[in-house]
């Protein structure tokens, strides 16, 4: 099987939900995109004067990106080709932080007539000109929306309530008027917030229109396909090893957080409502630094006493609120550490319930979409809360539990039950290989069953967990199976 490489998307901070075609959404990309939000970097900031401030912040996250291993770097605001220089130097590889660097060519091969779409018609300084390498004296059509209530709505660093429809309207009314008034024959969309509504220029106008999306993909398509070190399943050959840990309290420990560490490459750190407290979310953030493993945060009821693994019929306002909580809570520890908080995983009985609780499961969609859409979020394959997950432009991750038994519906066999948890080493270890490479294994009752995830879990409090975690890490890798983070 062959694969391309990934592409590194950098994010503003953004507190708007995104329509389909969004650079902020999983689903705009016809290619394995990595994204990652820039801190600080808020629309008002980037338009503005105030700029230059945010240029340590976007090299810093594009080096996280480069250190990833993606092969080209984007970003999704085209005021943003103010650090395309900075960002390319910083890490080498392919970037395009801006659609405006595609003016000089898009202009000559349509004989100058081309206009720009854009958020700031005044933001388009000649110091982003520069950047963009306009060449002396280019002279194009711009026009803004600074005019539109709907749109400057975007600048709020608060969570704005947007009226796409109004958005829509204004942008072809734009449109038109670069059509008519200026006689342009293509257009070029500065604005990414602009792309949902990409297809509905063309048809209004009879234009060509580009954004910056439209270039990433076409650069994309000319890399050479890598390798890849073994045919696996459509999920698996990314992050293949998570534990959950941190999973003490107090005094009271549980799994041996310190030995899982080596083995594992990404770390669902409970987040201090079924487990976990401060001083063990920072100690385990800064073994997991030690030893290069990604961070996630393990988020559940709020239920000490029962380890998270009791179903509470929680509003899903109060819900959402309660895993903000917990992500930005363990995100100040691994900042602490040197990292950042790279995914989210739900825990225990909230892990089961949104495998069909619609509420429950939009509410944790909505934290996440919240608090920052560039997480990947982990579940069970056909479960309502990756769905909702993917429908909200969320990157979603397939997982699959090598000590936990299944039933013939692929969802987790209830812990009450006999046999639903493994604790045979070896069985587990064949178990995860068939996973990884043709996903047939078998569900409790002896049926066959396909699973194909893209990371499998090893539970720290599962008798024995340290053995199974290196008997599985050992198997995977003697056949070639890349065990590395999915984020």
């Amino acid at each position: 099987m062959d694969s391309k490489p990934e592409v590194g998307i950098l994010l503003l901070e953004s507190t708007y939900m995104e329509l389909p075609g969004g650079m902020g959404r999983a689903d705009t990309y016809r290619f394995a995109a990595r994204r990652q939000s820039v801190a600080g970097a808020q629309t008002s900031v980037v338009v503005s004067e105030r700029f230059a401030t945010l240029t340590d912040n976007y090299v810093t996250a594009a080096q996280e990106l480069a250190e990833s291993d993606v092969r080209m770097i984007g970003a999704n605001c085209g005021f943003s080709v103010a650090f395309q220089d900075a960002v390319a130097g910083a890490t080498g590889l392919p970037t395009m932080m801006s659609s405006l660097l595609m003016v000089p060519l898009i202009s000559r091969i349509f004989n100058g007539r081309v206009g720009i779409l854009t958020f700031d018609a005044d933001s388009i300084d000649s110091d982003r000109r520069q950047a963009a390498g306009w060449p002396e004296g280019l002279d194009v059509p711009i026009r803004d929306v600074t005019w539109s209530d709907a749109w400057m709505a975007m600048r709020s660093t608060t969570r704005p309530a947007l009226d796409y429809p109004l958005m829509r309207a204004d942008v072809l009314k734009i449109v038109h008027e670069l059509r008519e008034d200026e006689g342009v024959e293509a257009i070029i969309i500065e604005c990414t917030a602009m792309l949902p509504f990409e297809d509905d220029m063309r048809q209004a106008s009879g234009c060509v229109v580009f954004g910056v999306t439209s270039f990433l993909h076409y650069l994309y398509a000319q890399f050479p396909a890598l390798p890849e070190s073994v045919s696996a399943g459509a999920g698996a050959p990314g992050g293949i090893r998570n534990s959950d840990l941190g999973e003490g309290y107090g005094h009271w420990s549980l799994g041996d957080d310190d030995a899982l560490l080596p083995i594992v490459t990404s770390a669902n750190v409970a987040c201090g409502f079924h487990a976990g407290d401060a001083t063990i979310m920072r100690r385990v953030c800064e073994r997991a630094v030690e030893h290069g493993v990604v961070i996630g945060a393990q988020v559940g009821y709020q239920d000490l006493a029962g380890f998270g693994r009791r179903f509470i019929d929680i509003e899903p306002t109060e819900l959402t609120q309660d895993l903000i909580y917990q992500i930005g809570a363990l995100e100040g520890f691994a900042r602490v550490a040197g990292s950042r908080v790279r995914y989210v995983k739900p825990h225990g009985a909230l892990y089961n319930a949104i495998v069909h609780h619609e509420e429950q499961a939009a509410a944790v969609v909505q934290a996440v979409v919240d608090y920052d859409h560039a997480l990947p979020v982990v579940g069970l394959p056909g479960s309502a809360w990756l769905r909702q997950a993917a429908e909200a432009g969320l990157t979603v991750v397939h997982e699959a539990f090598a000590d936990r038994a299944y039933t013939p519906q692929a969802t987790l066999v209830p812990r009450n039950r006999a046999g639903a948890v493994l604790r045979d080493a070896d069985e587990i270890a064949q178990r995860c290989l068939a996973m990884a490479t043709d996903g047939r294994i078998t569900d409790i009752d002896g049926g066959p069953l396909t699973i194909r995830p893209a990371s499998i879990c090893v539970h720290s409090d599962t008798p024995g967990a340290l053995t199974i975690a290196k008997q599985v890490r050992t198997s995977l890798e003697r056949v070639g199976v890349t065990v590395a983070p999915f984020a």
